[in-house]
């Protein structure tokens, strides 16, 4: 961990709920390191503050961050979106700011694990032994890494994750709330490619490709060792109200639903809509397959046979289809 002095500052980028959580961590660690109350130390930084004063401490922008009169000035991004969390990190270095590793008392990092510099490490984490942890990740609530795993860099657990031992987790990584990945091998460790997006509660058996999204039980579907995981099939992205299906009826209704629910934007419903794009997070995409098994009566991610990971909704349709009871 950085050296915090009585004469540093501390700016924890993002006041929204994250933010909120992760300062009784910052708060409780420096005010123990230095003996002293830091309250007039640590500040939220936000693009533009709605308020003056939150949780007890001041909200600045930017600049006024970089105008604060100290000796060093450190950072700690508590941003879900990974992208938006490497922009700022990489801006706030560019200005001479030091990334500040957020490691709660309550956490355990066990001997000969690394960890990264601007981490946040909530309450209950666990690293075991010679796990690497890359540079920006959050850990949430309960959430571990077990032994001899490498994560990369803007990696985001959610609560209640379990890495199990011999993993690799690539670069802009997501993986939500109650996931758990299978324990993997010294030589041939499980691989979570770079940008997949992993819904809560999902099951990973077996590696995941760069960009893919994974909802449900997967483990159940696993296909043999020597095979390579097929991708879903692809579907004609013309398609009238008359030739719809029912999954696909269904699935752009409840779809739109909860995005609009969620008070966003629903973009044009093609095929060619990459899921980690379409503004639903992993707990939408929990209640996205949930809400269909109940209108349609089946979970395609449980009946399978094949392991899928479906990165368009073309793709995510075209699932639902193969099991859909013809009329």
């Amino acid at each position: 961990m950085s050296h915090f002095s009585e004469d540093s500052v501390l700016g924890i980028v993002g006041a929204g709920a994250f933010g909120r959580e992760v300062l009784p961590i910052a708060v409780n660690t420096l005010a123990k390191d230095l003996g002293a109350p830091v309250a007039a130390r640590v500040v939220f930084v936000d693009s533009a503050p709605t308020v003056d004063v939150l949780n007890g401490h001041r909200v600045v922008t930017e600049d006024e961050f970089f105008d604060l009169p100290c000796d060093t000035r450190y950072f700690s991004v508590a941003i879900a979106d990974s992208r938006a969390r490497q922009r700022l990190a990489e801006s706030f270095m560019t200005r001479g700011a030091v990334p500040f590793t957020l490691l709660s008392e309550q956490s355990l990092v066990l001997e000969d694990s690394e960890l990264g510099d601007g981490g946040i490490f909530c309450p209950f984490v666990s690293v075991t032994s010679r796990s690497r942890i890359g540079r920006f990740f959050h850990a949430n609530m309960y959430s571990y890494v077990a032994h001899d795993c490498t994560i990369g860099d803007y990696v985001t657990l959610a609560p209640r994750v379990s890495i199990n031992g011999n993993v690799i987790i690539e670069d802009h990584v997501y993986i939500g709330t109650g996931a758990a990945i299978r324990q993997g091998t010294p030589g041939k460790p499980l691989r979570i490619g770079r940008g997949a997006f992993i819904g809560m509660g999902a099951l990973v058996g077996e590696d995941v490709p760069a960009g893919a999204t994974v909802v449900g039980a997967m483990s159940r579907a696993l296909p043999n060792a020597e095979s390579e995981a097929p991708t879903a099939p692809q579907t004609d992205s013309a398609n009238t109200s008359s030739d719809k299906s029912r999954a696909r009826a269904t699935i752009e209704r409840v779809f739109a639903s909860l995005l609009e629910d969620d008070g966003l934007d629903v973009p044009p419903l093609r095929d060619d809509l990459v899921l980690l794009s379409s503004g639903l997070d992993s707990l939408g995409f929990a209640v996205l397959v949930t809400q269909l098994n109940d209108e349609l009566g089946y979970d395609p991610f449980t009946l399978t046979e094949e392991a899928v990971y479906p990165r368009t909704l073309g793709e995510f349709v075209a699932i639902y289809e193969r099991f859909e009871d013809p009329q």
